[in-house]
Parts: structure tokens; C-alpha cells; sequence
């Protein structure tokens, strides 16, 4: 019978994965669950992302070339030696090469799949996960469309947004769905933009949007950021005249 992973295995192979994964992962949690609730995700499409996924770790973890079947030759190697020396054929180190083999078979599948698929991924886990990862991911400009994906699949409790109109302030583009209520923090950003070696002036604005508490995703102030998450209409965003 395949064991369920319970939610601190899952949260502890995320913090295995680098940052620029941790979308791309909860894209494939998430679909984990749409496979199994009404299996309009197929399982091919799910193996295909893990593999794709465990590729680029295995190449941020041991090297640009490290693609798996690169790491299971590694391996296949590394048992072929520790036969030879039992043998008595070859004299090295065998700690070396036990301890090479460990780090190895431990990250080659970092997630096993049958398990995921019967593991109950819970509405609140996943809505946790999803804010805990926001805030550790530094740049989402690239992952904007993965993003979107992962926030229209589930629905956030909304008790900490307040009810009525309110202004929000965001320092970069009007797609971005970073958004706080505090003007000085955004002009923070707004300076902060313009330090980084690639700064384009074209990515970099004062924006104001008036919202309600339905445009907001979910709120977030882990990093005293005050950080209110939302897709916005970019229509009725206006740009602040800032130096």
C-alpha cells in the first residue's frame, strides 16, 4: 500500500528545491489533486512536469549537465566501485564514495509521485503553502503566468482584508500583482528598482489602484511590506508622476 505524505514531508521537499522552482512545483501539487478529484490533469502530463522539474533541481544542485539519467550513471558507477574494493580489486576511499552515493540517491527523486497522488492536499495546506512561497520567491516578473494559474485555483480566506474602498500603491509594472497600502513603501521600491544592473525605466513606475476587498487574492505582511496580493485591472491603474 503506498504511504500518503503527510504536510511536514511536503513542506520539507520544497524547502529542497531552489526559489525559481517553487511555482512550477505547487503548479504540479495542485494539478496533483485535479488528477485525482475529477482526472482532468492526465497522469502522462503529470510525469511529464516532475521529470522536467527534477531535471533543472538536478542541474542547480550538482551541475549544468546533471540531467537524471546523468546522475543514475553516477550512481550505477559508484556501486560498481564499492564491489571492486570489497573484492579487493581497487584501493581508495570508501567512505568518500558511500557518502557521494547517499547525497545522490537522496536527491534523485525528491518527490515520489505515487505518493503524492494519494496524499489529501487540503484547502487551507495549499492556501499556506501558497502565501509562505509568495513571500520567499524574490522576483515573480518572469512567473506571472504561472502565478495566475496557481491563484485561480483555489480560493483565499479573506478575513484579515478590510470591506469597503481602499487604495493600494505599487512601484514597477501595472501587470504585477504586488501591491501595498502604504505609499512610502512603495516609493521604497520605486527607489530600490533603479539600483539593480538591468533597471528599465519602462518597468519601473508609481502606480495607485482603488480596489475593494473582492479584487484582493490575499494579504501578507511577513516581510512588513503590508503586502496586499491581486490580478489587477490594469485599465483603472494610474501612474504617479515620481522622480
Amino acid at each position: 500500500m503506498v504511504k500518503p505524505y503527510s504536510e511536514n514531508e511536503i513542506d520539507s521537499f520544497l524547502l529542497e528545491f531552489h526559489n525559481p522552482l517553487i511555482p512550477a512545483l505547487i503548479v504540479f501539487i495542485i494539478n496533483c489533486r485535479k488528477h485525482k478529484e475529477d482526472n482532468s490533469i492526465g497522469i502522462e502530463d503529470l510525469e511529464y512536469a516532475l521529470d522536467n522539474i527534477n531535471e533543472v533541481h538536478h542541474a542547480q544542485r550538482f551541475d549544468s549537465f546533471a540531467r537524471p539519467e546523468a546522475v543514475q550513471l553516477e550512481i550505477d558507477r559508484g556501486k560498481e566501485a564499492l564491489k571492486k574494493i570489497d573484492q579487493g580489486e581497487i584501493l581508495i576511499d570508501r567512505e568518500k564514495i558511500e557518502k557521494r552515493l547517499r547525497l545522490l540517491e537522496d536527491k534523485k527523486k525528491l518527490i515520489d509521485i505515487d505518493r503524492i497522488l494519494v496524499t489529501e492536499i487540503t484547502d487551507k495546506f495549499l492556501e499556506e503553502t501558497i502565501k509562505n512561497h509568495w513571500s520567499s520567491v524574490e522576483f515573480h516578473y518572469d512567473l506571472l503566468d504561472i502565478w495566475r494559474y496557481i491563484f485561480e485555483s483555489i480560493t483565499f480566506n479573506k478575513d484579515d482584508i478590510p470591506e469597503g474602498n481602499f487604495t493600494l500603491y505599487r512601484a514597477g509594472t501595472k501587470e504585477g500583482f504586488s501591491w501595498t497600502d502604504n505609499l512610502d513603501i512603495a516609493k521604497r521600491f520605486h527607489s530600490r528598482n533603479k539600483e539593480f544592473p538591468n533597471y528599465i525605466s519602462e518597468r519601473n513606475y508609481l502606480l495607485k489602484l482603488d480596489v475593494t476587498k473582492d479584487d484582493i487574492l490575499f494579504y501578507e505582511s511577513d516581510r512588513s511590506e503590508d503586502e496586499y496580493v491581486l490580478i489587477p485591472d490594469e485599465n483603472k491603474i494610474e501612474v504617479i508622476p515620481h522622480s
